[in-house]
């Protein structure tokens, strides 16, 4: 019970359990990797992977694990009690091209703020 939907990033599925931390799987067999419990009261929502980091939230704190070596890299807990958090949403820099007018649309080269 309490366990978050999976994520899968790295050859690796985690998938968080409140009270209990986050778990790293071998994609291809299924095996127990690691099991990073410094996270264990902010396991709430699905954990959130990009490159080598991973960030899970709860109701506890937040907390960022290596998601390759299961190593934690900062946790913050606890929040305000009864507080609760989302799923985390990485922001990726993009540049928006426009191959017809041979220029970059986003973000804006006229000086104006997108």
């Amino acid at each position: 019970a309490d366990w978050s939907s999976p994520t899968v990033a790295n050859g690796i599925v985690y998938v968080a359990g409140f009270g209990k931390g986050v778990i790293g799987l071998d994609a291809n067999t299924g095996a127990k990797l690691w099991n990073n419990t410094a996270a264990a009261q902010t396991a709430d929502n699905p954990p959130t992977v990009l490159n080598s980091l991973l960030v899970e939230g709860g109701p506890n704190g937040l907390a960022a694990i290596n998601a390759i070596t299961d190593a934690t890299v900062w946790n913050i807990a606890p929040f305000v009690a009864g507080s609760s958090t989302t799923p985390i949403t990485f922001y990726t820099p993009a540049v928006i091209y426009n191959r017809e007018k041979n220029e970059i649309v986003y973000p804006s080269t006229s000086g104006h703020k997108q």
